[in-house]
Order: structure tokens, then sequence, then C-alpha cells
């Protein structure tokens, strides 16, 4: 699993790098959903 996203404190978020972008998912028991793809240059969007 990747890390924990420090913007956020949602355990259950998490982000993989794969420069230049931030790849946030959340892990299911059955399933992983892709939150959101942001370019590393911006701010991640609040309120996911």
């Amino acid at each position: 699993m990747g890390a924990i996203v420090p913007e956020f404190e949602d355990e259950s978020l998490r982000e993989l790098l794969e420069s230049p972008y931030r790849i946030v998912y959340r892990v299911y028991t059955d399933r992983v959903d892709v939150v959101a793809v942001v370019h590393g240059a911006r701010q991640m969007p609040q309120g996911l």
C-alpha cells in the first residue's frame, strides 16, 4: 500500500507517486477506488 495522504486525517486515503502525478486512492476489502490524480505542482483538492 502507498503512503497516507498528509493533507488529510483520513487514514483510508493512500497515495502513490508516479512523477509528476500523485494518485490518491481508497482501499476496500473488495475493491480499490481511485479518488484523484493530481499533478504534483498543484495543491491537493479539499473534500476528497
